[in-house]
């Protein structure tokens, strides 16, 4: 359905544009229109940097950010190549912790090979039920914690989490 959407909505946008590609000037973007590949690939990977800036600390924002709003990256002298490689730097390492911790948190220990953990939400009646089920520990509409049972045999213990 999405791609049918998505498709439905191209071909009405080529349909009133007559079947051509937009025209923009190169006030529109500055980078874009740049003959070198060096200062084009600075400055699109200056761009998200200079967003990501925006987001934490939007002390200068604007309506539109053509005419050269932000200037070209135009050498690997630029002060900015530093900041591009610390934040891509950052980015990556932070990708690498998240990777490696998800895929930790996936691994069966050795110490507890057979057993699987199933969070479990129960809603309860009343809160006498979900203490008696739960051991007292109850959200507002329910209880919640881990059912315990060993992935060899059908047998399951609960524990609360």
């Amino acid at each position: 359905m999405l791609t049918v959407s998505g498709a439905v909505m191209m071909v009405l946008r080529l349909y009133f544009m007559g079947y051509t590609p937009p025209s923009f000037s190169p006030a529109d973007n500055p980078a874009a229109d740049n003959d070198s590949f060096l200062v084009r690939s600075l400055t699109f990977l200056y761009l998200p940097v200079f967003n990501f800036y925006l987001l934490l600390c939007p002390v200068v924002l604007s309506f539109d950010w053509s005419m050269e709003a932000i200037p070209l990256v135009e050498s690997l002298a630029d002060g900015r190549v530093l900041v591009i490689i610390i934040f891509y730097s950052a980015l990556f390492w932070l990708t690498r912790q998240s990777l490696r911790a998800y895929l930790q948190s996936t691994e069966p220990s050795s110490t507890d090979s057979n057993t699987a953990y199933t969070a479990i939400y129960e809603p309860h009646a009343s809160p006498a039920q979900a203490t008696a089920s739960s051991n007292g520990r109850t959200t507002p509409n329910g209880s919640i914690f881990l059912r315990k049972r060993r992935r060899d045999s059908g047998s399951s213990t609960d524990s609360a989490g």
